[in-house]
């Protein structure tokens, strides 16, 4: 895919790209459609301890969630939001409440096949397994009790501004437009994806929290500092 954005000839680029493609773009034959089989749900959880070299003990425990093409990801967006980053609920309640974390953050990705959320604290060894057993509590709390309108509406205005500041440049409008085009056939499609963001309710992210985040699905990786 060729996207191209800016005050220009849309006739000028065509005649452009006709003149200076190769040949062969053009007689390529349509990609074959195909499926991707879905990973094997799990009863427990998996862990899996490495020793290294080191201060810190590091570690990471991811959840399987969907793909991109599933609309349970407008929450899940929202719920790494509420619980990673800095005044998130994990910063919160495990740096600054409970000083365990050196870092303590969540990352997620919805890619074409299913997709992950994950938790992530960097501590010293000593506080392993308080920072475990906080990671979990946290989790129960979302799950049981849900998030504040406040967390809910201060994480709607971050990933709205996150994308107005990634559509300020027209090489950073050409690879939303072209993924948009690619991925679900609308080039506005971030359109779509905040409108979503701002119509999901509390009771949503709940719903997503104690669908996904369940532990016997999960994997959990400890990078643990030798004693």
């Amino acid at each position: 895919m060729f996207t191209v954005v800016g005050d220009i000839s849309a006739d000028e680029v065509l005649e452009h790209f006709t003149r200076s493609a190769p040949a062969e773009l053009f007689d390529a034959e349509p990609p074959t459609t195909f499926s991707i089989p879905l990973p094997p749900t799990r009863n427990q959880m998996a862990e899996r301890v490495v020793e290294l070299d080191g201060q810190q003990t590091h570690i990471v425990w991811g959840f399987p969630t969907v793909t991109l093409r599933d609309l349970d990801r407008y929450a899940l967006r929202l719920l790494d939001t509420i619980l990673g980053g800095m005044g998130g609920r994990l910063f919160v309640e495990l740096r600054d409440k409970k000083s365990l974390a050196y870092a303590v953050t969540t990352f997620d990705a919805y890619p074409v096949d299913r997709g992950f959320l994950a938790l992530y604290i960097g501590c010293s060894p000593d506080k392993e397994a308080e920072a475990i057993d906080e990671f979990e509590r946290v989790l129960h709390d979302v799950q049981d009790t849900g998030v504040t309108p406040e967390e809910l509406e201060r994480a709607k205005t971050y990933l709205e501004g996150v994308m107005d500041i990634g559509l300020q440049s027209t090489s950073q409008r050409t690879a939303v437009y072209g993924m948009g085009e690619l991925q679900v056939g609308k080039w506005n499609a971030f359109q779509d994806y905040l409108e979503a963001l701002r119509q999901m309710t509390g009771a949503e992210i709940q719903r997503v929290a104690q669908t996904y985040l369940d532990p016997s699905h999960s994997v959990r990786t400890i990078l643990r500092a030798k004693r």
